[in-house]
């Protein structure tokens, strides 16, 4: 690995210009890569990255504003080394042929390895991994044994069919004296697995000792499960990692679902376990809690450079350029006596709703009325800095309360006694405080906010404990730069009706629970073609005056900024900016 880093570090000081970015020579060890790209009208969202299958970078190229010529790379990498090339479009068009007939080529000595351009977000080449298990091409047929399985090179892939629906466990327990993980993907046609849980059906890496891995999931029989094992730290085994994949039987349950006992998973119908909604024997509902100590224990800033347009149109970044970033961890439990079920995704991007989001940056849906994080001033005023978080809702955590996990990204909720968490390392998993002004604030992380019903029809037990907050003072150096103690002993936020953690917020004309929306001219209820008219003649014709009803760019102003804005909310009523080449 030295070796291929040392050379890639000298090809990548050779620099020509607008053609030819990585120029080499290379040795009759080595294979030489060309890659050929010809941009379309927006060349400033292509780049390419070269890694190791593992994740690890070793090259990369990212195209520039105004950049028409083709782009040549050519570099050198080991024989019979597995690597994995990566082409990315910010926009999520690819670069063919909505805006220009843009196209690439990556080419092997005098062989080509893959030419294209219409893909979304990316597109992933994998160069010298024609062993098997090297990716998720090339996975090794596996099937559900109580024999232990012996992969011999850590990030070993492997194939899976499931032939019966139910609960399995995959475990590295006992089995291993090094750091394990495992991975679990429902798919492998432009999968760019890293090293996080990202895009994945199942994941964990702290389990038995926090030191190896089980995943106890859900699988439906016929379908086709990519199983990727590996390690972190020293070697396993001499670089092997032993594992099992076991089926623990169908799930028996009830299901009728009319009962209040409904088990959504049940493939095996037991009718004794079905009891009418109402019977005093009914079990007890989900209870979703957020826990406060693990936000404030993982609270830090970090301090990034933004291009990426994709950050910004989903709402993770509020501009471009230098950006301060709060981040922390998110861990949401469910200490309640039932599952919290939300199913399966819309079968496609067209039939996203109000609660799932087709993301075009990752591939994947997001449910996007899990968690949300807000900040208020200290009068309890709410500051335009947080966001909406739309994540995977999965177990991840089962160890600290004991239960048994069984959904993922494919099939989503929380069991009861599992817990879900979104570490502070993952992509989105911040505020961003750029504009944030000096003083005392109440950042609240809040899940299920909007009290939503679960795919079941159950409502959560207790929504009082779906609020967790972190009282800020923030402060800025002689250069600007953001830091932040936490205070611990300031009051609960309280909402405009006075109940501590409501969710009653005044509307544009200041009326506490009211229903007025900004930019809803003829208040009926909706931002649309009408209100843009009366936005378009005002702005045009006449001055009128600025209120915080019309004014929907917050300058004070009223003009056709606040009439663009509109046009924006009519597009995206989810909210949110979207990316877009005309925006």
């Amino acid at each position: 690995m030295t070796k291929i880093l040392t050379t890639v570090i000298l090809l990548m000081l050779l620099h020509f210009g607008n053609n030819t970015s990585l120029l080499a020579q290379c040795s009759a060890t080595q294979t030489q890569i060309i890659i050929q790209i010809f941009p379309d009208t927006y060349p400033q969202e292509t780049s390419w990255v070269l890694a190791t299958n593992g994740g690890t970078p070793l090259a990369s190229h990212t195209l520039t504003t105004g950049q028409t010529a083709p782009v040549i790379d050519t570099v050198c990498l080991p024989q019979n080394t597995c690597i994995r090339f990566t082409i990315l479009d910010t926009y999520g068009d690819g670069i063919c042929c909505a805006f220009g007939n843009g196209h690439y080529y990556v080419i092997a000595g005098t062989d080509t390895l893959r030419s294209g351009g219409s893909f979304q977000r990316s597109e992933v080449t994998y160069i010298g991994c024609n062993s098997p298990g090297a990716n998720c091409v090339n996975g090794l047929p596996v099937a559900a044994s109580s024999i232990p399985i012996t992969a011999p090179h850590t990030d070993m892939w492997y194939k899976f069919v499931a032939d019966s629906t139910g609960n399995y466990t995959l475990s590295t327990c006992n089995l291993n004296t090094c750091n394990t993980r495992l991975w679990i993907y429902d798919y492998c046609l432009g999968l760019a697995a890293d090293t996080t849980n990202q895009g994945t059906y199942a994941f964990n890496d702290n389990a038995c000792n926090s030191n190896t891995a089980e995943i106890r999931t859900y699988m439906v029989a016929g379908n086709t499960y990519y199983i990727r094992v590996g390690e972190t730290g020293s070697l396993c085994n001499g670089g092997s990692v032993v594992w099992t994949l076991l089926f623990n039987g169908p799930i028996v349950g009830c299901t009728d679902p009319n009962a209040c006992t409904f088990n959504p998973l049940a493939t095996v119908s037991d009718t004794a376990a079905c009891l009418p909604i109402g019977d005093p024997n009914c079990p007890p509902m989900p209870d979703l809690k957020v826990l406060q100590p693990q936000i404030v224990n993982t609270l830090h800033l970090e301090y990034v450079n933004n291009a990426d347009q994709c950050l910004v149109g989903e709402g993770c970044m509020a501009g471009y350029g230098q950006r301060e970033l709060l981040r922390f961890d998110t861990h949401i439990e469910n200490i309640g006596g039932a599952d919290f079920y939300l199913g399966q995704p819309p079968a496609n991007a067209s039939l996203q709703n109000d609660q799932w989001r087709w993301d075009l940056c990752h591939n994947h849906w997001h449910y996007e009325g899990y968690a949300e994080y807000v900040f208020f001033d200290q009068n309890n005023q709410q500051i335009p800095v947080g966001r909406k978080n739309g994540f995977c809702v999965m177990d991840l955590d089962c160890a600290t309360q004991g239960g048994i996990g069984k959904y993922n990204c494919s099939n989503q909720g929380i069991t009861k006694q599992c817990g879900d968490i979104y570490a502070s390392y993952l992509q989105c998993q911040w505020v961003d405080i750029t504009a944030i002004q000096p003083g005392s604030y109440k950042f609240i992380v809040r899940v299920n906010w909007q009290q939503d019903r679960d795919i079941t029809g159950r409502r959560e037990s207790d929504y009082h404990n779906n609020w967790a907050q972190v009282c800020l003072n923030i402060t800025r150096d002689s250069v600007g730069k953001a830091h932040f103690t936490v205070d611990p002993n300031c009051p609960n936020y309280t909402d405009c009706m006075g109940e501590a953690f409501g969710s009653a917020v005044p509307d544009c004309d200041g009326v506490c629970n009211g229903t007025r929306k900004k930019g809803d001219i003829n208040s009926d209820g909706n931002r649309n073609i009408s209100d843009l008219n009366w936005y378009l003649h005002q702005a045009l014709n006449t001055t009128a005056p600025a209120t915080n009803c019309t004014d929907l760019s917050g300058d004070g102003a009223f003009d056709l900024t606040d009439a663009g804005n509109l046009i924006d909310c009519i597009l995206h009523p989810q909210g949110g900016i979207a990316p877009g080449h005309s925006h």
